[in-house]
């Protein structure tokens, strides 16, 4: 409604003039486009009407906004005059809180106030990562049984979905143990980055990973104790001041062709790298084993394809190698092996792994199985002069009779230490089910043996060879090995 003004005319007769009267404020304009902490980019705009709906034309009139649903803070110039017009128009409304549905409402002093359509504020830009899941799980030396999963959020812990953003992963300062494992990670469509390899060395308490990325306010995890192993404890006799240097879940690569190829994908400790190298119809692959004990997923396999080793005085051979720019003393390696149940014995088809010195120097030491599995394993220091030269003895034979059974998994650790009158060699072998014990056996041991230290280790060499004269192979055979370890001093 209004009022009527009488305006005196030069001929002395009133003039009624009809100015309406504002009783309530409406919005004209729908506030929308709202993202977390930014400023709105569909703007509101409020009007003065009468009770009729009609716009009142009347300038001054302060009008104020609120939230009027949702549970994020308003920001801005949330009062504002009207103009001639009687149209309040806001410039800089923010929100900033938890997305979801929000709505606004309008109102100027004894005028009926309005609420806005309801309308959506999204998560803002990433600015830190938050924990989705924590790591637990956790035993020396094996992969997490629940791998940790970091998320982007905004300021306001809104999740965030940006793809392709990196996150690493290190240990938290103090923690003694060395974490390994694929890092970084990138996150997917969802903003989520999943590790999956993550791993500690050593048992130890009170254990935490700092997450971070480019940019972004990183997150430490929850704390949590790596154990010291389960049923069977696989590095059980890594030494105590033995660091480990490398280590493979997942063995990344998806083949391992003639020629060089790399092998882990985390960072080498001395830039070398590891390759492979295969001929003579043996081919290194990664297949999948679900019944791998430590890491069921992706295994190395060695195929010895039927025919292969011809001549009979040629060798098929693959290996995978690390070599390094320094002569290393001391190593402690440990891995598990499989053969398939049909599994063609040789001469030297068994021959597993050496250390070698690099480049070209002689093999240090290497195994050797013979004609059937038990039968024969010699750690054979070969074709260095003034080296002592051991290999195994029948009761040591029969000792690992049980432990290299094929079809099933066993667990070997390696102990070498160079020396010119005591040099040391130890062997532990056992089965994943821990008939042999939950740390396996000692099926071998030499200690004061003669290792110069001029021979000293360069470079690991796992070997599987088919030749030495026994003729062609005469099946397919297989041979599998998983979660290679290696360390020194």
């Amino acid at each position: 409604m209004g009022y009527i003004l009488y305006q005196a005319g030069a001929s002395n007769r009133a003039t009624p003039q009809l100015r309406l009267q504002a009783s309530k404020v409406v919005f004209t304009t729908q506030p929308s486009g709202a993202v977390n902490g930014v400023a709105l980019t569909g703007q509101p705009v409020v009007q003065l009407q009468d009770a009729n709906n009609q716009p009142v034309a009347q300038a001054g009139i302060s009008i104020t906004v609120t939230r009027s649903s949702g549970t994020a803070t308003l920001s801005g110039s949330v009062t504002v005059a009207t103009d001639a017009n009687g149209n309040a128009t806001f410039t800089d409304l923010v929100l900033t809180g938890t997305a979801g549905t929000h709505a606004l409402s309008a109102s100027s002093g004894a005028l009926t106030s309005a609420n806005s359509a309801s309308f959506s504020l999204t998560a803002g830009a990433a600015t830190k990562l938050a924990m989705q899941t924590q790591p637990a799980g956790a035993v020396e030396a094996v992969a997490f049984t629940t791998q940790p999963v970091v998320r982007l959020q905004d300021q306001s812990s809104n999740n965030v979905a940006s793809a392709d953003i990196a996150v690493a992963v290190v240990k938290h300062s103090g923690v003694v143990g060395t974490l390994s494992g694929t890092t970084p990670v990138n996150t997917d469509a969802s903003g989520i980055a999943t590790f999956t390899d993550l791993a500690m060395s050593a048992a130890e308490a009170g254990v935490s990973l700092d997450f971070s990325s480019a940019g972004l306010t990183g997150v430490t995890s929850g704390t949590f104790t790596v154990g010291a192993g389960g049923a069977f404890s696989p590095y059980a006799h890594r030494p105590a001041n033995y660091t480990v240097v490398e280590t493979d879940y997942a063995f990344n690569e998806a083949s391992y062709p003639t020629g060089s190829a790399p092998f882990f994908d985390v960072p080498n400790f001395d830039g070398s790298g590891w390759g492979v190298v295969g001929n003579d119809g043996l081919t290194m692959t990664r297949v999948v084993d679900a019944t791998a004990p430590v890491s069921p997923s992706n295994v190395l396999q060695w195929t010895y394809a039927e025919g292969s080793g011809t001549p009979a005085d040629s060798a098929s051979f693959g290996h995978f190698y690390r070599s390094t720019s320094e002569a290393i003393q001391a190593w402690y390696v440990a891995f598990q092996i499989w053969h398939d149940a049909n599994f063609e014995w040789n001469l030297i088809s068994n021959k597993l792994f050496f250390f070698w010195t690099y480049p070209s120097g002689p093999a240090i030491l290497q195994t050797r199985f013979n004609s059937a599995p038990g039968d024969f394993l010699g750690f054979i220091m070969e074709n260095t002069p003034g080296v002592d030269s051991h290999q195994a003895n029948t009761a040591f034979g029969q000792a690992l009779t049980t432990a290299f059974f094929e079809d099933e998994w066993v667990n070997v650790e390696v102990q070498y230490v160079a020396g010119a009158s005591n040099g040391q060699l130890r062997v532990w072998a056992g089965r994943m089910d821990g008939s042999d014990g939950t740390e396996g056996q000692l099926v071998l041991e030499y200690t004061n043996i003669n290792v110069p230290g001029a021979s000293t280790a360069q470079e690991l060499m796992f070997s599987s060879t088919w030749g030495g004269g026994s003729g062609p192979t005469t099946r397919d055979s297989f041979r599998r090995v998983d979660h290679v370890l290696i360390a020194h001093p």
